[in-house]
């Protein structure tokens, strides 16, 4: 069963009946995630996402396709590959809130059967690694949004699984909280090899903690590479050129026959955003701006974010073919 990667997941196929009509929620999605890396799973509401994710924990049958982890089929080999995967799909909505998160722990530990001698030294280990051992005791009801979803994740990792699916891990925390799960995220891949699915609308933090991404719209991925990459291939040469005083009518003479430029009029300081295409663009519209003696204040370059990649992505994959 020796397998290269913790997750492999090919030709994911799923349809749903809804209102007389078929609708197909996953359409041949396939993806590998390694050992050690965080994947981030991004897409609109109704892209297939959820579905994905729920087919590769178990939850759903796919009409066509496998899933494996580490190397075990989900269906074929299900008590093997189940052993090997932990998932927070729902949030806070994972752990029961009348328990302590002791006691969670504990109840998770005996559903999925743990039974290691050293069981309350891994629980222990868990709550000191989420920073809630001083809570152990509390009505998990009483914990803030931040606490629950940590626990959540906490009695994921009970079973010290090799892959661990994370549903909006950080939505609706605050920035603190936000954080410090954020911050664990990374240690489990980074420090105990943990490979790491997560679904998130949050760009930021998938362009912060995700080695790789993918984008799915319309049950199919529309676009999977490292966080880089893809800030690259979609990076455009876009400046803002600012100058002192209130020079809109000059500039705009100088661009008038740019369809890309923006000016910001102002009293103190005009701005010029500008999309350039070519690198010489830049010299070129430099020159002509100094020919025109514009007290030049500063020139900036826009890097792109996870963000606008996202929106690019599905407004060129919704524009395809079908």
């Amino acid at each position: 069963m020796a397998t290269n990667h913790a997750l492999e997941v090919e030709g994911l196929r799923k349809t749903f009946k809804a209102r007389r009509r078929i609708v197909t929620a996953v359409d041949g999605i396939t993806f590998a995630v390694q050992p050690g890396e965080i994947y981030g799973f991004l897409g609109p509401n109704g892209a297939g996402k959820t579905t994905t994710i729920k087919i590769a924990c178990g939850l759903l049958r796919a009409d066509a396709g496998t899933t494996r982890i580490n190397g075990y089929d989900v269906w074929r080999n299900r008590r093997a590959a189940l052993r090997r995967i932990g998932a927070v799909l729902e949030g806070n909505r994972n752990i029961y809130w009348r328990l302590s998160p002791y006691e969670n722990l504990q109840y998770f530990a005996t559903l999925k059967c743990v039974r290691i001698p050293n069981l309350r030294a891994r629980i222990e280990d868990l709550l000191r690694f989420f920073d809630i051992w001083d809570k152990r005791g509390d009505m998990s009801l009483q914990l803030s949004r931040g606490m629950q979803q940590k626990v959540a994740i906490a009695c994921s990792l009970i079973h010290n699984p090799d892959v661990l699916l994370l549903d909006e891990p950080t939505l609706g925390l605050d920035l603190q909280a936000a954080k410090a799960v954020k911050e664990r995220i990374v240690q489990l891949a980074r420090e105990q090899g943990k490979a790491i699915i997560l679904t998130t609308h949050q760009m930021e933090l998938a362009q912060e903690i995700c080695d790789r991404v993918a984008i799915i719209n319309q049950g199919k991925i529309a676009a999977e590479d490292r966080v880089s990459n893809l800030l690259r291939l979609f990076s455009v040469q876009e400046y803002v050129i600012r100058f002192h005083g209130a020079h809109g009518d000059r500039v705009r003479a100088i661009v008038d026959s740019s369809p890309t430029a923006e000016i910001t009029d102002g009293d103190e300081i005009t701005s010029l955003k500008v999309i350039l295409h070519e690198p010489n663009d830049l010299y070129d519209l430099m020159a002509k701006l100094k020919a025109a003696d514009l007290p030049l204040a500063s020139v900036d370059k826009i890097d792109p974010n996870l963000a606008e990649v996202f929106l690019k992505v599905i407004e060129g994959h919704e524009g395809g073919p079908a």
